[in-house]
């Protein structure tokens, strides 16, 4: 979640039909500069990144909806 979401569509273009992308990145580093990594993640496998805690997953989860609720539902 901490990482930029362009390279990923690069992989979809042209066949992205159908396709939500949730950009995860900001809402994750605004709040990991907050609070620190260890309220979100519980390692740090992927670099600046890991396995998300109780408090990351519902920040994700938060984050997913609220893309799902605006692209389609227009809400």
């Amino acid at each position: 979640p901490m990482r930029n979401i362009e390279p990923l569509k690069k992989i979809f273009q042209g066949n992205d039909k159908g396709i939500i992308f949730v950009d995860n990145e900001k809402v994750f580093k605004d709040e990991v500069a907050k609070y620190g990594h260890q309220d979100y993640f519980i390692d740090l496998m992927g670099g600046e990144f890991g396995h998300c805690t109780e408090k990351g997953n519902r920040l994700l989860a938060e984050n997913i909806a609220k893309v799902i609720l605006r692209e389609v539902f227009g809400k």
